[in-house]
């Protein structure tokens, strides 16, 4: 081979291995950047994050010897129950419990095992400071539809919000905005303690799980 078509030879690999370097900088330098935008911003968003505390407790069941202890001359007061951790449920941004029975106030106040409580029961938990509650259960039909019905028209005139039983055709759960997050609550119930036969054919809706199926059962 010729010296000259040598040095050319050389001259153009090296040539190659100069512009490699300068693209391998050049995508190395890219990445870099790239990489530092994505760390600002992540670091914007973890600074956007809004945390909210949520409560949620079990069953509300106002048994005969709790109603009795806790009336007084103007009805029933239920609040002093809860004395002791009132105001952890109030600093709380959402506080919801399970209201397990049913109000109707046709028939006499009961107890186990078909509850029919006091209307002052959900204004005693709205004013300890839950802000909803769930309302099917196997005990949500205890006092039949008219309970059901009598139940959601209590809580409205409370004030506070429910989810699972609705007395319309809509949507039986509930979308809260807490400090600008939306949660969504929705409940259901498998047992209705021998008495699904009741909301059969009736204008009412229960979020209902029967052994086959997820059902909306109407009237």
């Amino acid at each position: 081979m010729k010296r000259s078509k040598i040095y050319n030879l050389i001259f153009i690999i090296l040539i190659s291995l100069s512009l490699a370097g300068c693209i391998n900088q050049y995508s190395t330098s890219g990445a870099n950047k790239d990489s530092s935008n994505n760390i600002k911003t992540n670091e914007e968003k973890i600074e956007n994050i809004t945390e909210i505390e949520v409560i949620g407790m079990g069953d509300m069941i106002f048994h005969q010897p709790i109603v009795k202890n806790y009336r007084n001359d103007a009805g029933y007061d239920f609040t002093p129950i809860f004395s002791n951790i009132s105001e952890d449920i109030k600093s709380a941004d959402l506080a919801i419990a399970n209201f397990e029975g049913s109000i109707n106030s046709n028939g006499a106040l009961s107890g186990f095992p078909l509850f029919n409580f006091p209307k002052e029961s959900v204004a005693s938990l709205k004013d300890v400071g839950f802000d909803a509650l769930s309302t099917a259960n196997n005990h949500c039909i205890d006092t039949g539809v008219d309970g059901i019905n009598e139940t959601i028209n209590v809580m409205k005139e409370n004030g506070i919000n429910y989810f699972g039983t609705n007395n319309r055709n809509g949507f039986n759960g509930k979308i809260l905005n807490v400090e600008g997050i939306k949660v969504g609550l929705i409940s259901f119930t498998d047992p209705l303690n021998g008495m699904d036969s009741l909301i059969s054919g009736r204008s009412i809706w229960l979020t209902h799980l029967n052994t086959t199926s997820w059902t909306m059962l109407r009237g």
